[in-house]
């Protein structure tokens, strides 16, 4: 229905341009999803966004194109301590631990873009647990690490935050550091 619509804009506005004479018109109705979504595409131009980025989700009946997530998000240690069995961790003690293990504060937190419903129930790819609540500026991990890979696929983050990869990516603030490799 969507694409019918199209048309019919795109018809109209090519009988306003002959009318008044205007120059040939260019169109670039699709964004990503609707790229892949459309077998026959007659348009000049398309907004790739989240495709770039290979974070792009459709429904299960469109074929995916196996797209290779390009972007990978780290954070670097700001401090460790050892968390005794008991002890608690994060806004409200949202995190108590089960036992002694070594708990370090990562530079990011949501002030820098990274969802908060993602407290407590998120695991880097690399297994490592976020404790407690997410903070402002800062979020602690089960890690010892200097630098932690928070996550190389917006995918994985959006479906533990209920969400899709764009709202992810798109969350994340300008003045993180971007290192482009």
């Amino acid at each position: 229905m969507q694409n019918e619509n199209f048309k019919e804009v795109k018809h109209n506005s090519e009988v306003l341009a002959n009318k008044y004479g205007f120059s040939e018109l260019r169109y670039h109705s699709c964004n990503s999803a609707a790229l892949f979504r459309t077998d026959n595409f007659d348009e000049d131009m398309v907004r790739v966004g989240i495709a770039a980025y290979g974070c792009m989700q459709l429904p299960s009946a469109f074929d995916e194109k196996n797209l290779k997530p390009v972007l990978s998000l780290y954070a670097n240690k700001i401090s460790s301590r050892e968390l005794k069995k008991g002890e608690s961790v994060g806004y409200g003690a949202t995190y108590t631990a089960d036992k002694n293990s070594i708990v370090s504060n990562y530079d990011f937190g949501y002030g820098d873009g990274f969802l908060r419903v993602c407290s407590n129930h998120y695991t880097t790819p690399q297994n490592i647990k976020l404790l407690g609540r997410i903070s402002m500026d800062n979020s602690s991990f089960l890690s010892d690490e200097d630098e932690l890979l928070v996550f190389d696929d917006a995918r994985v983050v959006a479906k533990v935050a209920g969400t899709i990869g764009y709202e992810v990516l798109t969350s994340l603030k300008a003045d993180i550091k971007r290192e482009t490799i």
